[in-house]
């Protein structure tokens, strides 16, 4: 199990490093393809484009090929990818890359997570997502100082390292063992559908995508804004890597937590703190405001995401199919969430300014919040099978 965690821990530790090492580039990528605010949001779609597209596959496949073997595959593609994206001479090379990475995030997500929860003890799923999840505050501390350090030294740079960090998850998923083999799923198409049906997992979807979709609005308006006051990459950096040095702290004991008064709880209050964030911005927006919404991200992504795992977890043993057929449905809904409040997000301001886009992503998080509610409360949360 210790192995399993840590091969699982630094892949997802390099994906959030990726993720949010990208952030503090945004005024610089923009200004060096020459993108507006709603090219630059399809530009950062792609990468949750891709996830919409290989979310499902990858959990069927973690299914029938065993959840190690698609995590060591995602992870030689990630590591590939991101040499492409150091390297990209132009946007198309550029966008190819991102794509790339978005198929290997939903192999980090789906597969690894997968291969974690079926070697926890049901009643320590929680826990044991909520360490996985430091591992990723932890990458989201490394990443804007990963930011910060191209922003000093080059771009290129900075990414290679973060190249060099996903050949050793790779190294690590290779000398660990497959563990418990989970169950078979002999329809593919059947297994999903029930998935999909179950009201745990709709409450898990529902978190995870009111969750991506108001983080891309805030991640893309914000550093924007930042970048036009201007703020260098290492003044857009420094908040991000505040948010998730809070977000590591928290991390544990929201999982604890979890286990404690079940995910529901858990998730509508961090919900209803997320919603307060767009909400804020549109009515106050300046700097300041932009600066504490880019800090309040890194914890409310940590409290969130220990819920939607045992949600998904438990759900899946309920209607007997394996675990990355639910994560591979959970990354679907934060890819969907993540695509259009990037591309809403970048049209809206571009047409009504960022007040209206900060609107949208209320509007969205309230509508999911109270699905989650409706859902995640007609069933016994217990994690028991």
């Amino acid at each position: 199990m210790r192995r399993i965690q840590a091969a699982v821990g630094m892949t997802l530790f390099v994906d959030s490093v990726l993720y949010l090492a990208l952030v503090p580039f945004l005024p610089h990528y923009a200004e060096r393809f020459d993108l507006s605010k709603a090219e630059a949001g399809l530009v950062l779609a792609a990468l949750p484009a891709a996830i919409l597209v290989s979310a499902l596959p990858v959990g069927v496949l973690a299914g029938r090929l065993g959840s190690r073997r698609v995590v060591i595959a995602g992870n030689i593609v990630f590591t590939a990818a991101t040499i492409a994206f150091a390297f990209a001479p132009n946007l198309e090379v550029f966008v190819l890359a991102r794509i790339a990475q978005g198929v290997a995030n939903a192999t980090c997500w789906g597969a690894s997570l997968a291969w974690l929860t079926a070697n926890a003890p049901a009643d320590r799923r929680g826990a044991a997502v909520g360490s996985a999840m430091g591992l990723v505050a932890a990458g989201s501390i490394a990443g804007p100082a990963l930011g910060a350090l191209g922003g000093a030294t080059s771009p290129e740079f900075a990414f290679s390292l973060v190249a060099v960090l996903g050949a050793a998850a790779t190294a690590l998923s290779l000398f660990a063992p497959a563990g418990r083999i989970e169950i078979a799923l002999p329809a593919a198409r059947r297994g999903i559908i029930a998935v999909l049906r179950h009201p745990l997992v709709i409450a898990g979807l529902a978190v995870s995508g009111m969750d991506a979709f108001g983080a891309a609005i805030l991640n893309l308006l914000g550093p924007l804004q930042l970048g036009a006051s201007g703020y260098s990459e290492t003044g857009i950096a420094l908040p991000i890597l505040v948010g998730a040095a809070a977000g590591w702290v928290v991390a544990r004991p929201a999982g604890r937590l979890t286990d404690r008064v079940g995910p529901l709880r858990v998730a509508v209050a961090g919900g209803l703190a997320l919603l307060t964030l767009p909400v804020i911005a549109a009515v106050a927006l300046s700097d300041a405001v932009i600066i504490c919404t880019l800090i309040a991200i890194g914890p409310l992504f940590s409290v969130l995401s220990t819920t939607v795992y045992p949600f998904c977890s438990a759900g899946a043993d309920q209607v007997g199919v394996p675990h990355g057929i639910a994560n591979g449905a959970m990354n679907l809904a934060w890819a969907g969430g993540a695509m259009l409040g990037q591309v809403l997000g970048g049209a809206l301001a571009e047409r009504y300014g960022d007040e209206g886009a900060y609107m949208l992503g209320a509007g969205a998080i309230c509508l999911l919040l109270v699905v989650t509610i409706g859902t995640g409360s007609r069933r016994s949360l217990a994690l028991e099978p």
